[in-house]
C-alpha cells in the first residue's frame, strides 16, 4: 500500500516511532519509522548526515536527530521510543556514541552477513585496558543480513527516493520493537 502521508509526519495509524542508522566512512544514514496496529508501518524519514564518522561533528547532528520530535496527524508530538546504531563501520566510534549518549533508547547492534537466527543472542563487546569484557558495558546483538534483505515497509510515499538500502535499519527496528514485519 503506498502511503497517503507527508515525509517528516506520522500518519493515523502510527503510534510509536523507531529509529535505526547505518554508518559510513563519509554519513550517517538515519531512518525513522512508525508502527502501527497490525504490524502496520510507514517510512517517516530518512536522513543522511553527511560528515567524517571519525570525527565528532556527524555524531553531535545524530544526537539532535535523537532529541527531536515528529508530528502525529493528530498534532501530537512523538518521540522516538527506540534507536539502534549499526555498529558495523567505524565501530569504536560507534560504541562510543552508545555509551557516552547515556540514551536508554539507543542500542548498538552488529550486522552479519549469514546467521541460523534472525536476531542473535546480545554479547559484550566493552573491555577494559587489559581486555577484558566489561560485564555491564555494551551489549550486542547480532542481525544476519539475508534476513534483513527480504524486509519492506507496508507504507511509503511513492515520491520518497531512498538514496541507499536501509533494510539493516529496518530490521533493527524490528528487533527493537519484538514485532516480526518482514514479508
Amino acid at each position: 500500500m503506498e502511503g497517503d502521508y507527508k515525509i517528516g509526519t506520522v500518519p493515523a495509524g502510527g503510534l510509536l516511532l523507531v529509529g535505526g542508522a547505518d554508518v559510513q566512512k563519509d554519513r550517517i544514514e538515519a531512518s525513522v519509522w512508525a508502527f502501527g496496529v497490525g504490524k502496520e508501518s510507514w517510512l517517516i524519514e530518512h536522513r543522511v548526515l553527511m560528515g567524517d564518522t571519525a570525527r565528532d561533528e556527524v555524531w553531535k547532528r545524530l544526537q539532535q536527530m535523537l532529541n527531536e520530535t515528529w508530528t502525529h496527524e493528530s498534532g501530537a508530538s512523538l518521540p522516538l521510543v527506540r534507536f539502534a546504531l549499526d555498529t558495523g563501520f567505524a565501530t569504536q566510534e560507534a560504541y562510543a556514541f552508545v555509551r557516552t549518549c547515556r540514551d536508554p533508547r539507543v542500542m548498538a547492534v552488529k550486522g552479519v552477513a549469514r546467521g541460523a537466527a534472525l536476531i542473535g543472542t546480545p554479547t559484550a563487546v566493552d573491555v577494559t585496558q587489559g581486555g577484558r569484557k566489561l560485564r555491564r558495558g555494551i551489549k550486542l546483538p547480532v542481525i544476519p543480513g539475508c534476513v534483513s534483505c527480504s524486509c519492506k515497509p507496508v507504507a511509503m510515499p511513492a515520491s520518497f527516493k531512498l538514496r541507499s538500502c536501509s533494510n539493516v535499519a529496518f530490521i533493527i527496528m524490528v528487533y527493537c520493537l519484538g514485532l516480526f514485519v518482514c514479508a
